[in-house]
C-alpha cells in the first residue's frame, strides 16, 4: 500500500513539474499584443522622395500612407517582439492587412531623442514623430 501512495504520489509530482514548465515556455515575456504608447503617434521623413507619406502607429493599427491618391494600408498589430521585457528601443512588429489579405513584419529602432525617432531595417532613413493631426 505504501509503495502504491508513492507512486501516485511521484506521478502527480512529475505532472506537476511538466505542467509548470509547460507554461513558462509558453509564456514569452518579450512578447506584447499592442505597440507601446512611446512609439504611438504620426511618423514623417524628411526625405524628398516621401514627400506626402506619413505611418501612424497606435496601440492596435499601422497605418501607412504612400500619397494623398493612394488608399492607406490599415493593418492591425498581431504581435510586438522586443529585445528585452520593458526595452522598447529594437523592435518587431507583425501586422496584418485583412482588406489586402497580407501580413507584414517591420523591425524598428526606436530612440526617444528629439521627440521621438524611427529607423526601419529596410532603410537608412530617420522618421520623426510628427506634431501634426492627420484629421
Amino acid at each position: 500500500m505504501k509503495t502504491l501512495v508513492h507512486k501516485r504520489l511521484t506521478l502527480w509530482r512529475c505532472l506537476g513539474v511538466l505542467l509548470a514548465l509547460s507554461i513558462c515556455v509558453g509564456c514569452n515575456s518579450n512578447t506584447l499584443l499592442n505597440l507601446p504608447r512611446e512609439i504611438e503617434g504620426i511618423w514623417t521623413n524628411d526625405d524628398p522622395r516621401f514627400e506626402g507619406r506619413f505611418m501612424e502607429l497606435s496601440s492596435a493599427f499601422v497605418i501607412i500612407v504612400t500619397g494623398p491618391d493612394d488608399p492607406a494600408s490599415v493593418q492591425f498589430v498581431d504581435k510586438v517582439e522586443t529585445q528585452a521585457p520593458g526595452d522598447f528601443s529594437s523592435l518587431t512588429v507583425y501586422s496584418t492587412d485583412y482588406a489586402e489579405g497580407a501580413h507584414y513584419q517591420m523591425r524598428l529602432q526606436y530612440s526617444p531623442a528629439n521627440g521621438g525617432e524611427i529607423h526601419l531595417q529596410n532603410g537608412g532613413q530617420v522618421w520623426r514623430r510628427s506634431g501634426k493631426s492627420v484629421n
